[in-house]
């Protein structure tokens, strides 16, 4: 799940809808920090608990970058153990 305000962006791993904090909570913030390790490895750092800032200071070319890496880490992240922890998305 991806939630997006304004220049932040904050993406929940493991859940289809991230839209209270019980839904939040459920996400698989394990898979999510192991995923965080590879685009660190990638040369891209991401903030625990998925949240994402953008600034002016982005260009579309970083943006799309960041993008490419995110894509890579996941298939790194996918491919090196577990996949991440689907849980019921009806937390109210």
């Amino acid at each position: 799940a991806v939630n997006q305000v304004g220049s932040v962006v904050q993406a929940v791993i493991g859940v289809t809808a991230a839209d209270n904090f019980e839904q939040f909570l459920a996400a698989d913030q394990a898979f999510y920090d192991r995923l965080t390790v590879q685009m660190l490895r990638r040369g891209v750092f991401a903030l625990p608990g998925g949240r994402w800032y953008i600034s002016a200071a982005h260009t579309e070319q970083d943006i799309a970058e960041t993008v490419d890496v995110f894509d890579e880490a996941l298939a790194a992240t996918l491919s090196d153990g577990a996949r991440p922890v689907q849980k019921g998305t009806d937390v109210r």
